[in-house]
């Protein structure tokens, strides 16, 4: 299982700065060159900033090209959830999470997130994957901070020590553009199948 994730939160202003290049040249080998000669991203180091520019490529070479554009072309909180879209395609680990834990439990009422639902879903994932298995308690620890930090800052979950679940809500735009890509990745933000379906039925 990948967990690479932990080098970039959400990432939604680097995500912009990079599409926004690849975009005009519809390269990543040459939107890499650009970056980091330029210093787009402002990092302190050239190491940071060909790592960040490394992830951030990753995640955008998973969104389609309606979701790439529209990333750079909406506002501030669309750009949030798209960051986040990426991050769910990108990463199975977190979108199983959303969509285990997450939305299970906003669907079934109960809209408080514990430390005892995110224990009971990393235990169960480390026995059938081999990477996490061999991960160190402080690895676990570092994945749910970023996998925390993600959510909140996608408005998923609180930041506070009592974490609420919320479903985001998304632009009519963003959820037909959401679905023509995959219906399911709608179940991440907490929608459930009566409303997916429903934009199914506007599209």
């Amino acid at each position: 299982m990948d967990l690479s994730f932990t080098a970039l939160s959400l990432g939604t202003r680097e995500l912009t700065i990079v599409a926004e290049v690849f975009l005009a040249n519809g390269s990543f080998a040459q939107t890499k060159k650009i970056v980091l000669s330029e210093n787009l991203l402002q990092k302190s180091t050239a190491s940071t900033n060909s790592r960040i520019a490394a992830e951030a490529m990753k995640r955008l070479s998973f969104l389609d090209n309606n979701e790439m554009m529209l990333l750079v072309d909406t506002d501030s909180q669309t750009r949030k959830y798209i960051a986040f879209l990426a991050i769910i395609k990108t990463y199975s680990l977190i979108f199983e999470f959303c969509v285990e834990v997450l939305r299970y439990k906003y669907v079934s009422f109960d809209n408080e997130l514990l430390d005892s639902d995110w224990n009971q879903f990393i235990e169960a994932k480390r026995v059938g994957d081999e990477k996490l298995s061999r991960a160190t308690e402080n690895t676990i620890k570092k994945i749910k901070q970023v996998i925390y930090l993600m959510l909140s800052d996608a408005g998923l979950i609180d930041s506070g020590q009592v974490k609420f679940i919320y479903a985001p809500l998304l632009s009519s735009e963003l959820k037909k553009v959401i679905w023509h890509d995959d219906p399911r990745l709608l179940a991440a933000f907490n929608m459930s199948d009566a409303d997916i379906n429903s934009i199914g039925k506007g599209v």
